[in-house]
C-alpha cells in the first residue's frame, strides 16, 4: 500500500485515481498486474513504489517481470497489430497538463477476505480525495471572485467561454489490475458479476461456489463499468498494444473489486 509522496503539480486535480493489482497466486508466481501497479504509481509521484516493500506481498517484484505481446499478432478478429513502440513512464509535465492525482495503490494478497476490506478502502480514499479537490477548486474560484465581473461580460459576448465561476467535480477513478495466463492480449473489463465459484483455493484457503459477493444484489448481478471501453480500446490498438473488450472477467476476486 501506498500514498504519492512527490511535489506534483499545483492546483486542483481533474482526475484522481486509486490503483490496485495482485501478488502472487497458483502457478502465478510474479504476477505482472503488481509490477504495473508500482511503476505507475512511481511515475505519478510515488517516490517510493519503487523501493517500499508491498504491504500485502513481502517480496520485491522485478522491474521487467511483465511479459511483452508478440508484434503481429492478432489483437483482434481480423485486426493485425502493429509492433509497439517502446513508451517512456508519464513525464512530470503530462502529469501537469492531464492533472491526474494519484490517491493511493496497493498489491492485494489474491483472496476474497483481502479484495473485500479493500473495496472500502478505496472507495474512501477516492470520495474523500475527491472532496478536497472540490475544496481546492472552490477555494480558487474565490481567490478568482474579482474577476467575476469581467468573466461574466465576457461569458455573454462569448457564450463559447466557460463561466468563470463553474467548479467541475473531479474524476475518481479505481484501476484494477489482474492477469490472466491464457490471454495474449489486454483485455478492458466492462463489468464484475455478483457470483463467486472459484475454481481453485485464494491465498487464504477459501474456495465458495454460487455465492454473492454482495448480499444486496441478486446471484449474477453486474456492475458495469461507466467508462467507455471500446474508444479506449480502439486508442490502445493504434498506440500498438493488442486490447479488447470482455464481458466476463470469469467468477475469481476480480469480481470481488
Amino acid at each position: 500500500m501506498g500514498q504519492p509522496t512527490g511535489e506534483g503539480f499545483a492546483g486542483p486535480a481533474a482526475l484522481c485515481v486509486y490503483l490496485t493489482g495482485f501478488g502472487p497466486f497458483g502457478e502465478v508466481s510474479e504476477n505482472p498486474s503488481a509490477t504495473l501497479v508500482k511503476e505507475l504509481a512511481a511515475a505519478l509521484g510515488d517516490a517510493n513504489a519503487a523501493t517500499d516493500p508491498l504491504s500485502h506481498q513481502k517480496k520485491s517484484i522485478p522491474p521487467n517481470s511483465c511479459p511483452s505481446s508478440t508484434p503481429g499478432t492478432v489483437g483482434s478478429p481480423g485486426i493485425t497489430v502493429k509492433p509497439a513502440e517502446c513508451n517512456s513512464p508519464p513525464t512530470e509535465a503530462y502529469v501537469e497538463k492531464t492533472r491526474i492525482k494519484l490517491c493511493g495503490w496497493e498489491v492485494l494478497e489474491v483472496s476474497a477476505d483481502a479484495a473485500t476490506e479493500a473495496a472500502y478502502r478505496i472507495h474512501s480514499a477516492l470520495n474523500n480525495n475527491r472532496k478536497q479537490e472540490q475544496h481546492l477548486k472552490q477555494l480558487e474560484t474565490n481567490d478568482n471572485s474579482s474577476d467575476v465581473g469581467e468573466g461574466q461580460r465576457n461569458h455573454e459576448a462569448n457564450p463559447s467561454v466557460p463561466d468563470g465561476g463553474r467548479t467541475e467535480e473531479p474524476v475518481a477513478l479505481a484501476l484494477h489490475f489482474g492477469v490472466n495466463m491464457k490471454s495474449n492480449r489486454w483485455m478492458l473489463e466492462t463489468n464484475a458479476k455478483n457470483d463467486a465459484r472459484f475454481t481453485c483455493v485464494d491465498a487464504k484457503g477459501c474456495r465458495p461456489q454460487t455465492e454473492r459477493i454482495s448480499c444486496c444484489m441478486p446471484l449474477e448481478y453486474r456492475l458495469r463499468s461507466s467508462l467507455c471501453l471500446e474508444p479506449i480500446a480502439a486508442n490502445l490498438r493504434e498506440r500498438g498494444f493488442p486490447c479488447g473488450v470482455s464481458d466476463d472477467a470469469g467468477c475469481f476476486v476480480c469480481n470481488f473489486l
